[in-house]
């Protein structure tokens, strides 16, 4: 609004009202009536404009933001506020930065729309993360955020969360903070203190007892969005609420997790909610179930490699080579599926199958997808991931469904929300995985047949030969990549090999430790990592542990000692002439790299894995000769081998009380009758 006239080239989104009675008067009269009004004082020319001027009083009254254009309409701004006292009112010299902000504003808030309407694509968000990066540098920021700005921006942040953006994440949440401090809280803060509990676990270790208060807010906040009918809300919110109660840094990459050690004080808060009960609840289903014919082969099975495919590789083998077995591979690539993160789009897609009202939305899977599915005899879900709780939802009644299950899944929110009321059989990779599982799930699995078999390993014979290393199992495999060198070179008796070490629950600072006592006590003593090495993470937590073995494995008594094979589909040829196989992780269910070293001819050192122990975890597997707790341990147990006729001798003893594992047909010939049977 302005009273005098203004330059024509004044940049505005919508046209300037001029506080003017003369604009009402009929045309001969309105000289004489611009006359009289520039004797009126402002202010009560103001009231008398709002008076007779219903439209501008309109605008007025409807009015968020009223922009004072020039100097002389700040005299009107107490009759303006007296016609519309909740709006906010700009002085001239304010405009430009208010009309500036006001434009960035309402792209973010526009693109952040655009975005969470799109959460089954990759998110391009180069100008979303500009448009936050300006006005968050806006130290002098007076435009208040649109609206709706925190429940588009709760979705994009909770994805950028998922899927490791870490940064990104902090500052669109720093942003929307800060909108936040200047008005009321918004029905978004619980979920805002839940993604910031998020990212704080990322950068600090955080007690588990502390995610029970945001866990249950956000949940509650979940319940009363459903039941006022705001589904989507629900979703997104009870997402982010089970992402946070099974966050990787509380349960993956630690000694201790409270899903093994005190599993059903941790998920009450999951119980508790509605919508967590809900969303753990068998589908709701129609028609009665088809009795499976008992002679009917071969049987079409339809096979769900999941999150890891190539851990599946020998079990797809088998089922190809079985005649009883009509083999699919169902391979859901589809980004929803993806991930261990639950996200809002596959929320949605679990409450629509129990909550009578909740609407429909596009399925994860196509059509194709769900055709296959509903021929199968048995589906096979060779992880407890989105792919089996999706598969426990579809699937035809007739069809049986078998779910193999690996640490992973049982730190992880999917094998909670899996249908078990429709699983007939779960496979379990070791004694203490079993354990954890019917721990975790209790009554939900009674009915279920759980079984404990192995994974799958070559065919092995051991070869009491020098090497103690079955003949076969060396002889038959291709050699490493040639800008390595040649494992089988140099092997004195003081290679130690580790395998898949470059992950913080590997925990290979510990492997440094120990070779670091060895090189002590004797020079040549050498450790080979194979695998890749450690991934790029926006996480402070790893980033500070990557940075920590970097410089460990830098210093002087260790430069030269540490040989990295990488990557190789070809783990057995890199083991060739490793002395000792080395795990020193902090979790594992089976450990296959271990497993494989004893094969290659290698002596097993093992850790007690930490998150495991009170379940006898590697002492479930195997020997006790093998297993050690702390570095000092370790260490002599490797010394004490160091003679090569001693050596030998524990590996002829180990390969042979563990033959049942090491020799892959037994399992292969067990998996095969639980799924064909």
């Amino acid at each position: 609004m302005h009273f005098d006239r203004l330059p024509g080239t004044l940049d505005a989104p919508v046209a300037p009202r001029r506080i003017s009675a003369a604009s009402q008067v009929p045309k001969v009269a309105r000289r004489l009536a611009k006359a009289v009004e520039l004797a009126v004082p402002r202010a009560p020319r103001t009231t008398l404009v709002l008076a007779r001027d219903e439209a501008l009083a309109g605008t007025v009254r409807r009015a968020h933001h009223v922009l004072l254009l020039d100097a002389a309409a700040a005299s009107a701004r107490r009759p303006l506020w007296r016609h519309n006292p909740t709006a906010r009112y700009w002085t001239a010299d304010e405009v430009a930065d208010v009309l500036e902000e006001e434009l960035w504003w309402r792209y973010l808030d526009r693109r952040l729309h655009q975005l969470s309407g799109n959460l089954l694509k990759p998110m391009k968000t180069t100008g979303l993360m500009e448009a936050v990066a300006w006005l968050e540098h806006r130290r002098s920021r007076r435009f208040p955020p649109p609206q709706d700005l925190h429940r588009f921006a709760r979705s994009i942040i909770h994805g950028f969360v998922s899927t490791g953006r870490l940064e990104r994440a902090t500052a669109l949440l720093r942003l929307c903070r800060e909108a936040e401090a200047s008005a009321s809280p918004g029905e978004e803060a619980a979920a805002f203190a839940a993604l910031e509990m998020h990212l704080r676990l990322h950068d600090e270790p955080v007690p588990a007892r502390d995610l029970a208060g945001p866990v249950r807010a956000v949940l509650a906040s979940a319940d009363a969005a459903l039941e006022s009918g705001a589904f989507r809300d629900a979703a997104g919110r009870a997402s982010i609420g089970m992402d946070l109660l099974f966050h990787p840094r509380v349960h993956t990459d630690v000694p201790h997790t409270p899903l093994v050690e005190d599993p059903e004080a941790f998920t009450a808060p999951l119980h508790d909610s509605r919508v967590g009960r809900l969303l753990m609840s068998p589908a709701r289903r129609t028609g009665a179930v088809e009795p499976r014919p008992s002679d009917h082969h071969p049987l079409k099975v339809v096979y769900l490699p999941g999150s890891y495919p190539w851990h599946a590789a020998r079990a797809l083998a088998a089922l190809r080579a079985d005649d009883r077995a009509d083999l699919s591979v169902l391979r859901l690539r589809q980004t929803t599926l993806q991930s261990m993160s639950i996200g809002e789009f596959f929320a949605s897609y679990l409450l629509a199958r129990t909550v009578p009202d909740f609407p429909e939305g596009p399925r994860p899977a196509d059509p194709d997808q769900l055709s296959a599915l509903a021929q199968a005899d048995v589906v096979v879900a060779d992880w407890a991931d989105k792919g089996a709780v999706w598969a426990s939802r579809e699937l035809p009644p007739s069809a049986r469904l078998v779910v193999r299950v690996h640490s992973a899944d049982v730190l992880s929110a999917g094998v909670h929300l899996v249908d078990w009321s429709r699983v007939d059989d779960v496979i379990c990779v070791s004694e203490h995985l079993r354990h954890v599982f019917r721990a975790l799930l209790g009554e939900r699995v009674a009915h279920v047949r759980i079984h404990v078999i192995a994974n799958i390993l070559a065919d092995f014979t051991p070869d009491p030969d020098a090497s103690g290393a079955s003949v076969a199992s060396v002889a038959s495999v291709a050699s490493v990549a040639s800008d390595h060198p040649d494992p089988a070179e140099g092997g004195d008796g003081r290679t130690i090999a580790m395998v898949g070490w470059g992950q913080k629950v590997k925990d290979p600072l510990m492997a440094l430790d120990i070779l670091a006592e060895l090189v002590r006590r004797e020079p040549g003593w050498r450790l080979r990592l194979i695998g890749a090495d450690f991934p790029a993470s926006d996480s402070g937590l790893v980033s500070a542990y990557t940075t920590a073995f970097r410089r460990r494995a830098a210093q002087p008594d260790l430069a030269g000692a540490i040989d990295h094979v990488g990557h190789t589909t070809d783990v057995p040829r890199a083991l060739a002439g490793s002395s000792f196989i080395l795990s020193t992780s902090l979790r594992e269910s089976f450990h296959i790299g271990a497993m494989e070293g004893i094969v290659a001819g290698a002596v097993p050192v093992i850790r007690d894995w930490p998150a495991f122990a009170r379940y006898r975890g590697a002492a479930g597997l195997f020997p006790a000769s093998a297993i050690f707790e702390t570095v000092d341990e370790a260490v002599e147990l490797i010394w004490s081998l160091r003679d090569p006729v001693t050596r030998r001798a524990a590996l002829r003893r180990t390969q042979e009380s563990m033959l049942p594992l090491l020799d892959g047909r037994n399992a292969t010939r067990q998996l095969l009758d639980v799924i064909l049977h």
